[in-house]
């Protein structure tokens, strides 16, 4: 222990500790393309890269998703609804339980608000009565974001973030581990691109649940090999979702709800701006949602479903060619890709509550996932 306490306080030396941390880069340059190869080599051999081997879908498979509401979850529910499947189906109101069973008849619906641990508790006793052969596969699904900096903000906002993205999926998952142990099944978690990247601007309260979230499905992956339950995240980058088509309004929403004193500091032209910025960057950006339902089949009937689905251009080539740089140089080609970087903040301007910018609407988006 001496040696290494005193290697230790050497590496903290000013001097050493620049040293030390542009050495791992230089290593991982080295080595990078050789270990890359290797681990291809061995992927493509063993059968883990071309998974080619697939569950066969029938009434005894069960699949548990939550937030089927919109977006990818009603996507993936009536997929494998029609595949033959036995999917339970959760909606966070009425309304869309009915829309969905009407497009499918064979899912089952249920009305279920993740973040009510006595309803979590109560629908898993209710399936793991039902099916004691134990689930298939749980789905956790539903998420939510709020968008905005973290000066227009509040505390609740964060906390509803938390609590939805990452708070309920641990309940969600300690509800059904009982039947999943049954079955050996798996569990697949909707996380995000933003998960595993930098910071980015207006992201900070979704952002940090998702990162949340990555590593707890990481330390239970490792808790569960020991019962032989798979766990897989899907990390979309930027796709057409019910959570940003409407980014812009959600911006306003924000916006409005922060002091007066805020909002006169930033002033209408920074918000108009960043509006119209964020408006032009969900037209023109956000990518075909089809291959993230694509990537949740794959997890759910494969034979060997991977650890992490990267879906997009952005989350498969871009954010891993920033992480083998320092951190710095991730959230510089962040902030200069954001919808924020070059504004300039007007002091002392006012908003006019009754005036939108251009681009935005009323209309809060921010829904289950």
């Amino acid at each position: 222990m001496g040696l290494i306490n005193w290697a230790n306080n050497v590496a903290h030396i000013p001097v050493f500790e620049d040293m030390c941390y542009y050495n791992f880069f230089f290593w991982a340059w080295f080595w990078g393309p050789l270990l890359g190869a290797l681990i291809f080599l061995h992927d493509a051999t063993t059968g883990f890269f071309f998974s080619i081997f697939y569950v066969e879908p029938s009434e005894d498979k069960v699949v548990v998703i939550t937030g089927c509401d919109t977006g990818f979850g009603k996507s993936l529910a009536l997929d494998l609804g029609k595949k033959g499947f036995k999917v339970y189906a959760t909606c966070l109101t009425q309304r869309s339980a009915d829309e969905l069973k009407k497009e499918c008849d064979a899912l089952q619906t249920i009305i279920l608000d993740v973040t009510k641990e006595d309803q979590v508790n109560s629908v898993a006793a209710r399936i793991s009565a039902a099916h004691p052969q134990g689930i298939f596969a749980l789905v956790n699904n539903a998420g939510v974001s709020r968008a905005g900096l973290i000066d227009w903000l509040n505390m609740s906002d964060f906390r509803f973030c938390m609590e939805v993205n990452y708070f309920s999926v641990v309940s969600v998952t300690k509800a059904f581990l009982p039947s999943l142990k049954k079955s050996k099944g798996r569990i697949i978690m909707m996380s995000s691109a933003a998960g595993v990247a930098c910071g980015y601007p207006v992201t900070c309260a979704y952002s940090s649940s998702k990162h949340a979230l990555e590593l707890f499905a990481s330390a239970l992956r490792q808790e569960l090999r020991t019962w032989g339950i798979t766990v897989s995240t899907i990390n979309p980058g930027f796709h057409r979702t019910e959570i940003n088509h409407n980014a812009a309004g959600a911006l306003k929403a924000t916006f409005e709800k922060a002091p007066r004193e805020i909002q006169e500091e930033y002033g209408e032209e920074y918000l108009g701006a960043t509006a119209e910025a964020t408006t032009r960057f969900t037209e023109t950006q956000a990518l075909d949602p089809k291959n993230v339902i694509r990537a949740y089949v794959h997890a759910i009937t494969s034979t060997r479903p991977k650890v992490q689905y990267r879906v997009g251009i952005d989350a498969k080539g871009l954010f891993p060619f920033l992480q083998i740089f320092p951190l710095r140089v991730g959230e510089i080609c962040a902030y200069y890709a954001s919808t924020t970087s070059g504004m300039r903040v007007v002091r002392g301007a006012s908003w006019d509550q009754g005036k939108a910018p251009v681009g935005m609407s009323t209309t809060d988006t921010i829904q289950e996932a």
